[in-house]
């Protein structure tokens, strides 16, 4: 079916990802409810992220919180090619933060971004992937880093970056009976397929990793040792999750 198909205009897709929401919260019940968990995790932290030495950064760390809601709601309404896009700014929302935390100074660095071009230079500069990654190193072990480095690779040969691993994975190309081919991009998936299964891992992933990073910035924060406890549990719980939606570890 071509795309121009009024089938296919944009409200009946709109309509199409809201059954796919439906049907998904109906059969992965015990999968959402780990991410609700993980979810709690987010709010009760920034319930008090005003114990963060700069107020910017409790912005950002709030700003990845809606990421990953943002994440999360694409992928269980089959709209995956753009999920990845969502977690890589779940992650760099956090390192922003913890940059500021580390250096006090860019916070106005980051204020000021707008004010003409020599202000835009040194924030693109500041904050670069490089510089993020270097002020997370401060903050937490090499190991850590890695992880973290990991995960922000993977969102982009995922799909925050078009590129071809990304693209490919969601495309079919069929010969047609003209010789011609027909190119057709998944641009909803099931809640049945393996597709959409990895990408509620990976917003676990993500969304833990990025509370590792959260729980460093803050602390002094009242609830900091608890909510490190519950995290390390849900991560330590991950193979649990990874086995109820049917895949392997890897």
């Amino acid at each position: 079916m071509s795309i121009t198909d009024d089938k296919w205009n944009l409200f009946n897709f709109i309509q199409v990802a809201q059954d796919t929401t439906t049907e998904t919260l109906k059969s992965l019940p015990e999968a959402l409810e780990y991410l609700n968990q993980v979810d709690l995790l987010f709010r009760e932290y920034i319930s008090n992220a005003g114990n963060l030495s700069s107020p910017i950064a409790a912005v950002l760390l709030m700003n990845a919180h809606a990421s990953y809601r943002a994440a999360t709601r694409l992928t269980i309404s089959g709209q995956l090619p753009p999920v990845f896009m969502a977690l890589r700014g779940v992650i760099e929302s956090a390192l922003y933060a913890n940059a500021m935390v580390i250096e006090k100074n860019l916070q106005g660095i980051w204020l000021q971004r707008h004010r003409d071009e020599e202000a835009r230079n040194r924030c693109k500069n500041s904050f670069t992937t490089k510089q993020l990654f270097k002020h997370l190193k401060i903050a937490h072990d090499s190991e850590f880093v890695i992880m973290i480095k990991d995960h922000y690779d993977s969102t982009i040969d995922f799909g925050a970056h078009p590129n071809n691993r990304s693209l490919l994975s969601h495309i079919r190309l069929t010969e047609l009976k003209s010789g011609t081919h027909a190119v057709e991009l998944a641009y909803l998936h099931g809640f049945r397929s393996i597709e959409m299964r990895q990408c509620l891992v990976a917003c676990a992933e993500v969304g833990l990793a990025v509370m590792f990073i959260m729980l460093a910035c803050a602390p002094n924060h009242p609830a900091r040792v608890e909510l490190n406890k519950r995290t390390v549990v849900l991560h330590d719980d991950l193979s649990r999750l990874i086995a109820t939606l049917g895949l392997k570890l890897t």
